[in-house]
Protein backbone atom coordinates (compact mmCIF):
# COMPACT_ATOMS: atom_id res chain seq x y z
CA UNK A 1 0.00 0.00 0.00
CA UNK A 2 1.36 3.40 -0.99
CA UNK A 3 0.65 6.36 1.27
CA UNK A 4 1.26 10.06 0.69
CA UNK A 5 1.64 11.61 4.14
CA UNK A 6 1.39 15.41 4.31
CA UNK A 7 2.60 17.34 7.36
CA UNK A 8 2.00 20.99 8.26
CA UNK A 9 5.42 22.48 9.04
CA UNK A 10 4.28 25.54 11.01
CA UNK A 11 5.71 25.18 14.53
CA UNK A 12 7.22 21.89 15.67
CA UNK A 13 4.21 19.94 17.00
CA UNK A 14 3.08 18.47 13.68
CA UNK A 15 6.63 17.45 12.75
CA UNK A 16 7.27 15.90 16.17
CA UNK A 17 4.15 13.78 15.77
CA UNK A 18 5.26 12.83 12.27
CA UNK A 19 8.64 11.64 13.58
CA UNK A 20 6.88 9.34 16.04
CA UNK A 21 4.63 8.06 13.23
CA UNK A 22 7.63 7.51 10.92
CA UNK A 23 9.26 5.32 13.56
CA UNK A 24 6.06 3.33 14.11
CA UNK A 25 5.49 2.85 10.38
CA UNK A 26 8.87 1.13 10.07
CA UNK A 27 7.23 -1.87 11.74
CA UNK A 28 4.97 -2.22 8.69
CA UNK A 29 7.20 -2.88 5.66
CA UNK A 30 4.11 -3.54 3.55
CA UNK A 31 3.43 0.23 3.68
CA UNK A 32 5.36 2.52 1.35
CA UNK A 33 5.21 6.09 2.67
CA UNK A 34 6.13 9.27 0.81
CA UNK A 35 6.35 12.31 3.09
CA UNK A 36 5.44 15.86 2.09
CA UNK A 37 6.00 18.99 4.21
CA UNK A 38 4.67 22.50 3.74
CA UNK A 39 4.15 25.68 5.73
CA UNK A 40 7.82 26.35 6.50
CA UNK A 41 10.79 27.25 4.33
CA UNK A 42 12.86 24.14 3.56
CA UNK A 43 16.06 25.59 5.04
CA UNK A 44 14.26 25.97 8.40
CA UNK A 45 13.30 22.31 8.68
CA UNK A 46 15.57 20.25 10.92
CA UNK A 47 16.13 16.66 12.07
CA UNK A 48 14.39 15.37 8.95
CA UNK A 49 16.36 12.12 8.56
CA UNK A 50 13.37 9.87 9.46
CA UNK A 51 11.52 11.07 6.36
CA UNK A 52 14.08 10.14 3.69
CA UNK A 53 13.68 11.97 0.37
CA UNK A 54 10.63 13.95 1.40
CA UNK A 55 8.74 16.36 -0.83
CA UNK A 56 8.24 20.04 -0.07
CA UNK A 57 5.57 22.54 -1.07
CA UNK A 58 5.03 26.12 0.04
CA UNK A 59 1.52 25.44 1.35
CA UNK A 60 -0.12 27.76 3.87
CA UNK A 61 0.92 29.12 7.23
CA UNK A 62 -0.29 31.66 9.75
CA UNK A 63 1.42 34.82 10.95
CA UNK A 64 1.22 35.22 14.73
CA UNK A 65 1.61 38.40 16.75
CA UNK A 66 1.66 38.24 20.55
CA UNK A 67 -0.31 35.02 20.79
CA UNK A 68 -2.91 35.86 18.14
CA UNK A 69 -3.24 35.15 14.44
CA UNK A 70 -2.65 38.35 12.49
CA UNK A 71 -5.30 37.99 9.78
CA UNK A 72 -4.03 40.83 7.59
CA UNK A 73 -0.38 39.72 7.70
CA UNK A 74 -1.45 36.13 7.05
CA UNK A 75 -3.45 37.19 3.97
CA UNK A 76 -0.56 39.27 2.64
CA UNK A 77 1.89 36.37 2.63
CA UNK A 78 -0.45 33.90 0.91
CA UNK A 79 0.51 32.82 -2.59
CA UNK A 80 -2.89 31.59 -3.73
CA UNK A 81 -1.82 30.97 -7.32
CA UNK A 82 1.04 28.73 -6.31
CA UNK A 83 -1.13 26.90 -3.80
CA UNK A 84 -3.77 26.11 -6.41
CA UNK A 85 -1.11 25.00 -8.87
CA UNK A 86 0.52 22.72 -6.29
CA UNK A 87 -2.85 21.17 -5.47
CA UNK A 88 -3.66 20.66 -9.14
CA UNK A 89 -0.27 19.23 -10.10
CA UNK A 90 0.45 17.04 -7.08
CA UNK A 91 1.12 13.49 -8.40
CA UNK A 92 -1.44 11.28 -6.67
CA UNK A 93 -2.13 8.51 -9.19
CA UNK A 94 0.24 5.98 -7.62
CA UNK A 95 -1.02 6.42 -4.06
CA UNK A 96 -3.74 4.40 -2.37
CA UNK A 97 -4.27 6.71 0.61
CA UNK A 98 -3.51 10.32 1.54
CA UNK A 99 -2.86 11.12 5.20
CA UNK A 100 -2.88 14.78 6.18
CA UNK A 101 -1.55 16.12 9.46
CA UNK A 102 -3.47 19.35 8.87
CA UNK A 103 -1.51 19.83 5.63
CA UNK A 104 -3.57 21.63 2.96
CA UNK A 105 -1.89 20.66 -0.32
CA UNK A 106 -2.30 16.90 0.15
CA UNK A 107 -5.77 17.24 1.70
CA UNK A 108 -7.18 19.43 -1.06
CA UNK A 109 -5.49 17.42 -3.83
CA UNK A 110 -7.11 14.24 -2.46
CA UNK A 111 -10.52 15.91 -2.26
CA UNK A 112 -10.22 17.32 -5.77
CA UNK A 113 -9.43 13.88 -7.24
CA UNK A 114 -11.64 11.73 -5.04
CA UNK A 115 -8.78 9.95 -3.29
CA UNK A 116 -9.25 8.30 0.09
CA UNK A 117 -7.95 10.68 2.75
CA UNK A 118 -7.42 10.51 6.50
CA UNK A 119 -6.72 13.47 8.77
CA UNK A 120 -4.58 13.03 11.88
CA UNK A 121 -4.02 15.87 14.31
CA UNK A 122 -5.18 18.08 17.12
CA UNK A 123 -7.26 20.37 14.92
CA UNK A 124 -9.55 17.51 13.87
CA UNK A 125 -10.61 17.07 17.52
CA UNK A 126 -12.60 20.29 17.14
CA UNK A 127 -14.98 18.45 14.81
CA UNK A 128 -16.58 17.35 18.08
CA UNK A 129 -18.31 19.63 20.63
CA UNK A 130 -15.38 19.83 23.06
CA UNK A 131 -14.39 22.79 25.28
CA UNK A 132 -12.63 25.35 23.11
CA UNK A 133 -12.01 29.07 22.84
CA UNK A 134 -14.78 31.08 21.25
CA UNK A 135 -13.73 30.98 17.62
CA UNK A 136 -15.29 33.71 15.51
CA UNK A 137 -16.97 32.68 12.29
CA UNK A 138 -13.85 33.41 10.23
CA UNK A 139 -11.49 31.39 12.43
CA UNK A 140 -13.91 28.45 12.57
CA UNK A 141 -14.37 28.55 8.79
CA UNK A 142 -10.63 28.62 8.19
CA UNK A 143 -10.08 25.67 10.51
CA UNK A 144 -12.72 23.57 8.74
CA UNK A 145 -11.55 24.48 5.23
CA UNK A 146 -7.79 24.45 5.81
CA UNK A 147 -7.18 20.73 5.29
CA UNK A 148 -10.48 18.90 4.67
CA UNK A 149 -10.40 15.09 4.68
CA UNK A 150 -12.84 12.25 4.15
CA UNK A 151 -12.18 10.68 7.58
CA UNK A 152 -10.31 12.06 10.58
CA UNK A 153 -8.81 11.09 13.92
CA UNK A 154 -8.62 14.04 16.29
CA UNK A 155 -6.08 14.15 19.12
CA UNK A 156 -6.42 16.00 22.41
CA UNK A 157 -5.28 15.79 26.02
CA UNK A 158 -8.72 14.45 27.00
CA UNK A 159 -11.45 12.76 24.99
CA UNK A 160 -14.49 14.51 26.62
CA UNK A 161 -16.57 11.43 25.86
CA UNK A 162 -15.84 11.48 22.14
CA UNK A 163 -13.72 9.17 19.91
CA UNK A 164 -10.62 11.36 20.31
CA UNK A 165 -7.10 9.93 20.63
CA UNK A 166 -4.43 11.11 23.08
CA UNK A 167 -1.46 13.05 21.64
CA UNK A 168 1.25 11.16 19.77
CA UNK A 169 4.85 11.94 20.65
CA UNK A 170 8.14 10.11 20.88
CA UNK A 171 9.16 9.28 24.46
CA UNK A 172 12.29 11.05 25.67
CA UNK A 173 14.96 9.81 28.02
CA UNK A 174 15.29 11.53 31.38
CA UNK A 175 16.89 14.90 30.67
CA UNK A 176 18.82 15.20 33.92
CA UNK A 177 17.02 18.45 34.76
CA UNK A 178 15.11 16.95 37.67
CA UNK A 179 11.35 17.19 38.15
CA UNK A 180 9.93 19.91 35.95
CA UNK A 181 7.00 20.93 33.78
CA UNK A 182 7.68 21.17 30.06
CA UNK A 183 6.15 24.21 28.34
CA UNK A 184 5.94 24.53 24.57
CA UNK A 185 3.83 27.53 23.57
CA UNK A 186 5.85 29.16 20.78
CA UNK A 187 3.05 31.37 19.46
CA UNK A 188 2.06 32.89 22.79
CA UNK A 189 3.06 36.39 23.88
CA UNK A 190 6.26 35.39 25.67
CA UNK A 191 6.60 38.18 28.27
CA UNK A 192 3.22 37.63 30.02
CA UNK A 193 3.67 33.86 29.73
CA UNK A 194 6.97 33.99 31.63
CA UNK A 195 5.46 36.37 34.19
CA UNK A 196 2.66 33.89 34.91
CA UNK A 197 5.05 30.93 35.19
CA UNK A 198 7.24 32.89 37.61
CA UNK A 199 4.28 33.03 40.04
CA UNK A 200 3.85 29.24 40.11
CA UNK A 201 5.92 27.27 42.67
CA UNK A 202 7.16 24.72 40.13
CA UNK A 203 10.22 24.27 37.92
CA UNK A 204 9.62 24.91 34.20
CA UNK A 205 11.59 24.21 31.05
CA UNK A 206 10.28 26.41 28.26
CA UNK A 207 10.85 25.78 24.57
CA UNK A 208 9.80 28.22 21.88
CA UNK A 209 10.56 31.51 23.60
CA UNK A 210 13.75 33.46 22.77
CA UNK A 211 16.44 32.13 25.09
CA UNK A 212 17.81 35.63 25.76
CA UNK A 213 14.63 36.82 27.52
CA UNK A 214 14.89 37.56 31.26
CA UNK A 215 13.36 34.70 33.23
CA UNK A 216 12.80 33.87 36.89
CA UNK A 217 14.94 31.30 38.71
CA UNK A 218 12.28 28.59 38.33
CA UNK A 219 12.35 28.85 34.51
CA UNK A 220 14.88 27.45 32.04
CA UNK A 221 14.65 28.69 28.45
CA UNK A 222 15.84 26.21 25.86
CA UNK A 223 15.99 26.32 22.08
CA UNK A 224 14.91 23.32 19.98
CA UNK A 225 17.65 21.58 17.96
CA UNK A 226 18.46 23.21 14.63
CA UNK A 227 20.18 20.49 12.60
CA UNK A 228 19.20 20.86 8.95
CA UNK A 229 18.54 17.79 6.87
CA UNK A 230 20.54 17.21 3.72
CA UNK A 231 18.02 14.85 2.11
CA UNK A 232 15.18 16.51 0.27
CA UNK A 233 13.30 16.25 -3.02
CA UNK A 234 11.67 19.60 -3.52
CA UNK A 235 9.39 19.42 -6.55
CA UNK A 236 8.85 15.87 -7.90
CA UNK A 237 6.86 15.31 -11.05
CA UNK A 238 7.65 18.69 -12.62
Amino acid sequence: MKILYGVQGTGNGHISRARAMAKALLDHPELEVQWLFSGREPDKLFSMEPFGDYWWREGLTFVHREGRINTLATARQLNVGRLLRDIRELPLDDFDLVISDFEPVTAWAARRRGKASLGLGHQYAFNFPIPAPRFNWMARGIMRAFAPVRSSLGMHWYHFGHPILPPIAQPHAQSGDGDHILVYLPFEHHAPLLEELARVPEQFIVYGAPINLPAADNIQLKAPPSRASSRMWLQPGR
